[in-house]
């Protein structure tokens, strides 16, 4: 058979939110609230039950160092994986009590930081410190549910407002395109969203179905 049944829920009992690998191919798996789990090469399953101040856990991404940046419904925190333990490195401050929705990697020392209502935030170190700050967009009223960074644009897909792009310039994200009914989307409501090597936008919606953009026609 093609497919193969890794777990089937016995000790998770959660919703899996994120998947990601690091760079000695551990597959790491956040769960909604059950915590965070990998599968190592010998394919056994390791848990870690923990906690952001309550929160359910949303998103995960792991940087070249095996820095784990691990997002919940009210904040974001630092982890590193060694020696058999999931230590935590840093909690950041400046994103307490907002609801992380996704984590794009922007440069090698910068990190875009989504949230589901307060727009998007740009993560980097300052005095050896992880810190979030918000930048000034469009952004307003939006529910954010994944973003990605691709080829100089931001792409933000919403719950109200389809996909938006954006540049980001002098410390602004201004936007370019707003892919919506407007434009020829069938639906405002994204879920989720993928560009493929020939630069076509494959738009995941809620309850309408998968629509492609090719060119300039949906």
């Amino acid at each position: 058979e093609d497919f193969e049944i890794m777990h089937s829920g016995e000790g998770i009992n959660s919703i899996i939110k994120a998947i990601n690998e690091d760079s000695q191919g551990r597959i790491w798996f956040v769960t909604q609230n059950k915590g965070i789990y990998f599968i190592d090469k010998e394919n056994n399953f390791i848990f870690f039950q923990i906690k952001i101040s309550q929160g359910n856990l949303t998103s995960l991404f792991i940087d070249k160092e095996d820095n784990m940046y691990i997002g919940s419904t009210l904040g974001l925190e630092i982890y590193n994986y060694y020696d058999g333990e999931l230590m935590k490195i840093q909690h950041v401050a400046s994103l307490n009590n907002l609801s992380i929705t996704d984590i794009c990697k922007f440069d090698n020392n910068t990190l875009f930081i989504a949230t589901k209502y307060s727009g998007i935030y740009l993560l980097s170190e300052v005095d050896g410190v992880q810190t979030a700050k918000k930048i000034n967009s469009k952004i307003q009223d939006i529910i954010i549910k994944e973003i990605d960074y691709f080829d100089d644009f931001l792409y933000v897909t919403t719950r109200k407002q389809g996909v938006m792009k954006f540049s980001y310039k002098d410390k602004k994200l201004n936007i370019s395109e707003n892919y919506n009914k407007n434009s020829g989307l069938i639906t405002n409501y994204v879920n989720t969203f993928f560009i493929d090597r020939e630069n076509q936008i494959w738009i995941v919606t809620f309850g309408e179905g998968l629509i492609l953009k090719s060119n300039d026609y949906f």
